[in-house]
């Protein structure tokens, strides 16, 4: 999907991966002879909780380093998406509430605990029983790592479809440097949109400890009107995040590091509409969707010779408000007011052994005490009910894990066997009021449910390296995600349309099959990396909320299958490269309750998934030249984007197939760039996600400039 971020700031960090800024690796003042003759950079990962080349990791990941998202202009972590095969976006309530699926294994729009896994540096960023990605800003970024496939053995928890792990860059001990970047831009049919961002490195001891400090402000532009309210561009959103980091090195093998990150994200009404010839929301009363975090972090490595040791903590206090009021065909009237704070305490200790030796390990234990209250009221007419609840959702849990690997053959052959133990022990409580209209009762209850879940994850993988350029794996792996908890109201509401529910749900689980090949071609100016995957999804907790009815049901299995596709080429054309990744998916239901499926039933059995579209694909073309004799670099690039549709889980409606292009032009030089950027130039309209009967869009056409120094 295209994110609104990316039509903002794409252009600069583009011109600037090219030498040195923020943005990432020098390319820009490389001539393309000399690119080609040094190849496609080598990308280090960290996928395997060491720092080990992509080309030997044996598995499907996806590293987007600066300089990649510096091409495609990505400056947020939804922009991402459009560079992973295999990954999307099903649902958006407003910037902040994005929900990300991963190879097919979508489960929820609002409620429900994410299939995908996601990290800030060391942090693992979930909240029970919200799927919300958090809300990131790339500046200054290192590389985001995606992790394809479940990841329950290194990652825990949740990884279902996958991981997505943001890497920031660390203070520098010995230089004083800067940066800014300004951009703004106009909307079609819409208002104009402009952002700052501004990075500082201070040494303040010499090699000693130093300060590295991020802000970032953005507006974007509304484009919705809210006719009942006479109001014109009524989602407009303001948004303001940073972070500061300090890393001390007490001595040459004692490392530790600080940060803060902050982010606070509000939303005039919400990203959802009724109508997209032209956009408008039939809301009636007032509507927002502010979303906020603070995330405290400190880690302490040690390098204790035959291995590191790293203790990672963390703390997370997150909110997330939403009031909406209108009418759709769907629900009728709906009135819905929700306001919610989590919090999270995380610390994990993790022993890596050195990757000289015959042996290879890693090791740890994490534990993590999470909480999720939430204050509702929602009401619709059809089939005619209030609820309101006050609930609060806890989580106590831990984990202990390992991996071993050998180098056998002289490391040609290397057999990895891993796994995870985890526990928790969740917990719901707070009281339900529902209401019915027809025939009028009201039902109070206390609600106190609990349960515990455990689950041994492990991983089988064997790769065969055939030459130093290329390889072929196989790979087993489970992935768990907790049993969920949730209100009686939610309950009583489904049982309204026949549905048996559960105020606590066992755990569901999914065991993944896949072999996969990487491989490097001529002088490593072609890379090719190929997967195929076959996974079983058992007992898939589903949300399911027909007539506005938010549940979570254990709907039945689901049967997945996919290939999945990246190729990255110099061309022989100086300073011309190009890019693609593609995904082809089957994710199908099966032993779906008849009772849903009499109810809804587009979740039948041979149905593809909800929120799973069965082909997602991007093309990249860019050129990087010099400007005669000067200077200064001539920069052109090219995306185009295509996700198939994919289908509302509460409504049965179909999105649209997308195509997005987007082009850049500017110059560059060592210390600056000035940008000119068109993004969905054909002002698709989409909808590129149908959510809850409600449309999602691609952001219109947006035209803009964007200019960035460094000092």
């Amino acid at each position: 999907m295209i994110s609104k971020k990316v039509f903002l700031h794409s252009t600069a960090a583009i011109a600037m991966a090219g030498y040195g800024l923020s943005a990432g690796p020098a390319i820009s003042q490389t001539s393309g002879a000399e690119q080609a003759s040094a190849g496609i950079e080598t990308v280090t990962v960290t996928a395997s909780r060491r720092e080990q080349a992509l080309i030997d990791v044996p598995q499907a990941v996806q590293a987007l380093t600066a300089e990649q998202l510096s091409r495609n202009g990505v400056t947020d972590l939804k922009s991402s998406l459009a560079l992973v095969p295999s990954a999307s976006m099903p649902a958006e309530m407003s910037a902040g509430t994005e929900v990300f699926q991963i190879r097919g294994v979508s489960a929820s729009q609002t409620i429900g605990d994410s299939t995908t896994g996601f990290y800030l540096d060391e942090f693992a960023f979930s909240i029970p029983g919200l799927p919300f990605a958090p809300s990131t800003n790339l500046y200054d970024l290192k590389r985001v790592e995606v992790l394809r496939g479940p990841s329950g053995t290194l990652y825990g928890q949740g990884s279902l479809g996958g991981t997505i792990k943001v890497l920031t860059n660390d203070p520098d001990l010995n230089l004083i440097e800067g940066s800014m970047r300004a951009s703004a831009s106009s909307t079609q049919d819409g208002s104009p949109s402009y952002s700052a961002d501004a990075m500082i490195n201070i040494p303040i001891i010499e090699d000693t400890l130093a300060v590295r400090g991020v802000l970032s402000f953005e507006r974007i532009g509304g484009y919705v009107d809210i006719p009942n309210m006479n109001l014109k561009d009524g989602n407009s959103v303001d948004s303001i995040s940073g972070r500061l980091k300090v890393l001390y090195q007490a001595t040459e093998k004692l490392r530790i590091s600080l940060a803060f990150w902050g982010n606070n994200t509000k939303t005039g009404f919400t990203n959802r509409m009724d109508g997209i010839d032209p956009y408008f929301a039939n809301d009636t009363g007032l509507g927002q969707s502010p979303v906020n975090y603070k995330l405290f972090t400190g880690n302490i490595e040690y390098d204790l010779g035959f291995a590191d040791l790293l203790s990672a903590t963390g703390y997370l206090n997150q909110g997330t408000n939403l009031i909406a009021i209108g009418s759709q065909p769907t629900f009728g009237t709906y009135n819905i007011a929700t306001l919610g704070r989590a919090h999270a305490f995380s610390q994990e200790v993790r022993l890596t052994s050195k990757t000289d030796g015959l042996i290879n390990y890693v090791a740890g234990a994490f534990y993590r005490h999470s909480d999720y209250a939430s204050n509702q009221d929602f009401s619709v007419t059809i089939p005619g009910f209030l609820a309101t609840t006050n609930n609060k959702t806890s989580s106590v849990s831990w984990a202990v894990y390992g991996e071993v690997s050998a180098n056998l053959l002289g490391g040609r052959l290397i057999p990895t066997i891993g796994g995870r133990y985890f526990h928790e022990h969740r917990t719901l409580d707070g009281t339900s009021i529902f209401t019915v209209f027809t025939p009028p009762s009201t039902t109070v209850s206390g609600d106190t449910r609990d349960g515990n879940n455990a689950a041994f994850t492990p991983r089988f993988n064997l790769a065969y390296h055939m030459t130093d350029n290329g390889m072929f794996y196989a790979e087993i792996a489970k992935g768990f995600r907790s049993g969920a908890v949730q209100s009686n109201a939610s309950v009583q509401a489904l049982g309204l349309l026949g549905i048996s529910a559960s105020t606590a749900l066992g755990p569901d689980t999914l065991w993944n099959y896949e072999v996969g090949t990487k491989w490097q071609f001529l002088n490593n100016t072609l890379q090719f990396e190929a997967a195929l995957y076959n996974f079983n999804w058992k007992k898939a907790q589903l949300q399911f909320s027909p007539a506005g009815i938010n549940g979570i049901i254990s709907a039945g299995d689901v049967q997945g299958r996919g290939a999945d596709l990246t190729l990255v080429y110099l061309t022989p054309i100086e300073g011309l490269r190009l890019s693609a990744v593609a995904n082809i998916n089957s994710t199908e239901l099966q032993d779906v309750q008849p009772a849903i499926t009499a109810l809804l039933p587009w979740l039948a059995d041979g149905k593809q998934l909800p929120g799973t579209p069965r082909f997602t694909g991007s093309l990249n073309v860019d050129y990087i030249t010099p400007l005669g004799n000067s200077p200064y670099m001539l920069n052109l690039i090219g995306r185009y984007t295509y996700n198939s549709k994919q289908k509302d889980i509460v409504t049965g409606m179909d999105a649209a197939n997308l195509n997005l292009l987007g082009f850049r032009a500017g110059i560059s030089d060592d210390t600056k760039s000035l940008m000119f950027f068109v993004e969905n130039a054909t002002n698709e309209r989409g909808p590129a996600a149908v959510d809850s009967g409600r449309f999602v869009t691609p952001f219109p056409r947006q035209i803009g400039v964007t200019f960035e120094q460094r000092f």
